[in-house]
This record gives structure tokens, C-alpha cells and sequence, in this order.
């Protein structure tokens, strides 16, 4: 599976080509030599951020823990507790790197963003929301914090229909950017994927409503943010990444070749498809009656039988070169590069990345361990996390100048 870079000539802009350059494929390099892993196990590793002085602020949404490590000796710092209140979070669900060394804590039981500080310390809680129709309001999770502490995150997927009727499927998610210094909340694009299939159902005073996500073998887009502020959206059709600037100006990367994977069984039994598909809302307050408070579940067939999601009969015959419906599998670097997690066949073990730079051009290929997962990158550093014999994880280390 090696892909080749077409470069075009003429406007990126308006997707006008000139010319076409074949450029040899970047080598293939592997991260083999841990620089350090630390010896305390988690469950569910949410969010990981490094510090300027190399400590490490670590989120388990699983444990219920959030922490401030220091590699070097083995000391941590717990940060909030447990609650609703002030310096207090729910569900620790991920890690953000704010401003300097303050870090943004993503609480999805509470629905709000924590800031903490580099001793430990807790800011000022605030939220972000994404309004739809039919009186749904959903909190989406984000995407990325930019180095002005500016907030990005998909809009909803709902689109508004009557005052009292049920949410509708959007035909495009915006991809929002909000500035918590200013309370501002703009649009920067639009991203169109396959809708999902929602139902509705009232009882009482509630309003449920069914999501079940589109096949994630399906061809998606994703996008992250760069710590400069550009969203970068990886395509499926044709590969490649583009970029929108924060003043919304748009650069569209050269195609990328690469090999068709077909969609095999063990493709469609992966537990990621079987399980991650279905979304339950249940809103709180008459029908239309504004804006409640939400209680959601997510997860497919092993809550019983009246959430098990119908059989698909919508698989593509081949891969696309990513997951786009899995926001994870784009990630930008401190350096604003873009690492997008390639496709690969049913029981390869070898996660493999391609490395895109500011123009969108692959310039590199970065192979993990075999089956470690990326959970965030330092200042020249990479974290992963391996899983033993028991399922438990463990934080590792690389240099990216030692991979192979």
C-alpha cells in the first residue's frame, strides 16, 4: 500500500490543474525504541497533554481520574474531583492544550470545558453548545484548541424542521470555532457526509431520539485543527487534505494514489462497527419546549435488544483510505502537520500514518508498534499507549527523530 504523491499546478483554490508530477513515494520509517513508559497502568486513556517542562496532564474517562504527572519521578498531582460543581468534572472524556501551559479539560457528563493549570489548580468552567431542530440541543465534543485557546468542534447533525416536529438530518455538519475570551461563536465551513438515520419517540415529558451513524466503512471526510488555527480536512474521494486558514481561505493538497483494500467479513464483524454505531438522546422537557438537558448513550447491540441497531445492507465493496466517521484517525502535530491513520487489512496489527504537510503534500510515513494506539504528541515526542495481557494500558514515549 504505497501511495503516490501527485503534484498539481494552477489554483488550489478553485481546483483548476495545469500539470501533474509524480513524486517517489516517501520511505516507510517505524518508531521501535521507547524513550520511556511509565509504570502505572490505566483503563481508558481519554486525554494526554505534555507540558512545557515535560510533565504530562492525564485524563482516564474509565477510572474517573485526572492527573499531572512527572515522568522523571513518578509524582502526580490529582486534579478536581468528581461532582458538578467548581473545580469539579463527570466524565473527563479528553485533553486539549490551551493557552501556554493551561489545558482544557473536556467534561462530557458536565457538558463544559475545565482549564487547569500547570500547579494543579482549576479555572473557570465554560460551555460550548450546537442548537438543532425540534427543540434538540446536542453538545458536541471538540476537535481541537488552537494556541489563542480558541475552541473547534463539529456542529450538529440535526436540522431544524417545525417548532414541534422531529429533528431532521442536516445535509452538511458546520465546523464551528469558539473564542471562550469572547463568548463568540462562528462557522467556518461546512463538511457533507452521510446522514444518519434518526427516529424519534415521545413519552410524558421526554422526547428520545435514535441516531444510528452512517457505515464507517463508508467513504467520510474528517478534520482537525492545527495549533495555528487551520482546520484540516482529509477527503476520501480523491485522497488528499486541504486546509482552511482562520480567515477562511481555502488550499486544496495534491491526490494521493494508493491501493483499493476490498471489505472482507472480517471487516464488517470488527467490534468498532458492530458496536460504535447507535446514539441515544433523551431530552428532558415537553417537545419543542427549548432547550433541555440531555442524557445520551452511545453503543450499539450490548445494551439489549431494544437498542440493537437493524442489520446494514450498506457496505461499500472496498476501504476507503481512512475512517473518516472516527475523528481520532486525523491528528495534527505541534508542528502543524497532519497525521492521517491509513486503512489496512482485517488482522494487519501495524497502525501506519501518512504525514501531510502546510501544502497538503505527503512527506513522510510513520509506522507505531504493532498494536499501540497515538494519544498525543510533544515537543518533539510522540505518546502512545500499548495494552497488556489483562487490557490494561500503558503510557509510552518515543523521540521522532529515533524512528527508523
Amino acid at each position: 500500500m504505497r501511495p503516490l504523491v501527485l503534484l498539481a499546478t494552477g489554483s488550489a483554490l478553485l481546483g483548476s490543474v495545469s500539470a501533474v508530477v509524480a513524486i517517489q513515494d516517501p520511505p516507510l520509517r517505524t518508531l521501535s525504541k521507547i524513550d520511556f513508559e511509565y509504570d502505572e497502568p490505566f483503563t481508558c486513556i481519554s486525554g494526554l497533554r505534555e507540558l512545557s517542562d515535560g510533565r504530562i496532564v492525564v485524563a482516564d474517562q474509565r477510572e474517573k481520574t485526572v492527573q499531572i504527572i512527572d515522568l522523571r519521578t513518578g509524582a502526580s498531582v490529582k486534579v478536581g474531583r468528581e461532582g458538578q460543581g467548581p473545580a469539579e468534572w463527570a466524565v473527563p472524556a479528553g485533553v486539549f492544550a490551551g493557552v501556554g501551559d493551561t489545558t482544557l479539560l473536556w467534561d462530557q457528563g458536565n457538558r463544559r470545558f475545565l482549564p487547569i493549570f500547570p500547579d494543579g489548580s482549576t479555572g473557570k468552567a465554560f460551555s460550548t453548545y450546537s442548537s438543532s431542530g425540534g427543540g434538540v440541543t446536542m453538545i458536541t465534543p471538540p476537535r481541537g484548541v488552537d494556541r489563542q485557546g480558541r475552541v473547534y468542534m463539529p456542529g450538529s447533525d440535526f436540522a431544524r424542521s417545525t417548532a414541534d416536529g422531529p429533528p431532521m438530518a442536516a445535509d452538511s455538519t458546520p465546523i464551528l470555532r469558539f473564542d471562550p475570551r469572547t463568548s463568540k461563536l462562528d462557522t467556518l465551513g461546512f463538511l457533507r457526509n452521510p446522514k444518519p438515520e434518526i427516529q424519534t419517540n415521545s413519552s410524558g415529558g421526554n422526547r428520545m431520539v435514535m441516531m444510528m451513524a452512517p457505515n464507517p466503512l463508508i467513504p467520510q471526510s474528517a478534520w482537525t485543527v492545527t495549533p495555528d488555527g487551520r482546520v484540516a480536512i482529509a477527503r476520501p474521494e480523491p485522497y488528499h487534505v486541504e486546509f482552511l486558514s482562520p480567515a477562511k481561505v481555502k488550499t486544496v493538497g495534491p491526490s494521493i494514489r494508493y491501493t483499493k483494500l476490498p471489505v472482507t467479513q472480517a471487516d464488517k464483524d470488527a467490534p468498532f462497527v458492530r458496536n460504535n454505531c447507535l446514539t441515544m438522546i433523551t431530552m428532558g422537557g415537553p417537545p419543542g419546549g427549548g432547550r433541555g438537558a440531555p442524557s445520551t448513550t452511545f453503543g450499539g447491540g450490548a445494551r439489549g435488544a431494544e437498542r440493537r441497531p437493524p442489520p446494514r445492507d450498506d457496505w461499500p465493496e472496498f476501504k476507503a483510505p481512512f475512517l473518516g466517521g472516527l475523528g481520532s484517525n486525523v491528528i495534527s502535530a505541534p508542528n502543524g502537520d497532519v497525521w492521517v491513520l491509513r486503512t489496512r487489512a482485517a488482522g494487519d496489527v501495524i497502525p501506519t500514518y501518512d504525514i501531510f504537510d502546510a501544502r497538503g503534500a505527503v512527506t513522510g510515513r510513520m509506522a507505531l508498534p504493532k498494536g499501540a494506539r497515538l494519544v498525543a504528541f510533544g515537543n518533539g515526542t510522540v505518546y502512545l499507549s500499548r495494552m497488556d495481557e489483562d487490557d490494561l494500558l500503558y503510557i509510552q514515549r518515543y523521540r521522532l527523530d529515533a524512528a527508523r
